[in-house]
């Protein structure tokens, strides 16, 4: 038994659909994670973020709201009606901080704005669900 505990542990391990058509990004996002012990998925548009968490089932998906087929909005509504993913946690994702009211008015309470640094994440996701809005220049 190890006496060492790792300082960036999550409080647990999630399974997260990152959803973004930004490949940069997506890739970043993806490795961070990855490096906080969680199991991560990504999709690059928003059909095959529906396929894909349909499949992994995930229970976290961090969701960009400007997507090349459809709107991060509409992928939430989809999700939400599908019976294994109704519960499912959704993070709103967008370089526009125009999108945080949308985000709200459609019920989803968590705005992330991008690019967002580990902190950010790292609250969310070890700090149980609290809003993040910061901008990673301005940090």
């Amino acid at each position: 038994m190890s006496n060492v505990i790792p300082l960036n542990a999550p409080a647990s391990r999630l399974r997260i659909l990152v959803v973004d058509d930004h490949l940069d990004g997506v890739h970043s996002l993806v490795q961070l994670l990855r490096a906080r012990g969680h199991t991560v998925a990504f999709a690059i548009n928003g059909f095959a973020a529906l396929a894909e968490a349909r499949e992994f089932k995930p229970q976290l998906v961090i969701l960009d709201m400007r997507l090349p087929d459809m709107t991060g909005l509409d992928v939430a509504r989809q999700l939400k009606f599908e019976p294994d993913l109704a519960g499912v946690r959704i993070i709103a994702l967008s370089a526009s901080p125009d999108y945080q009211r949308k985000v709200a008015d459609n019920g989803l309470v968590e705005f992330v704005l991008k690019p967002a640094p580990a902190e950010v994440w790292d609250a969310l996701l070890g700090g149980g669900g609290k809003q993040a809005t910061e901008d990673a220049g301005g940090s």
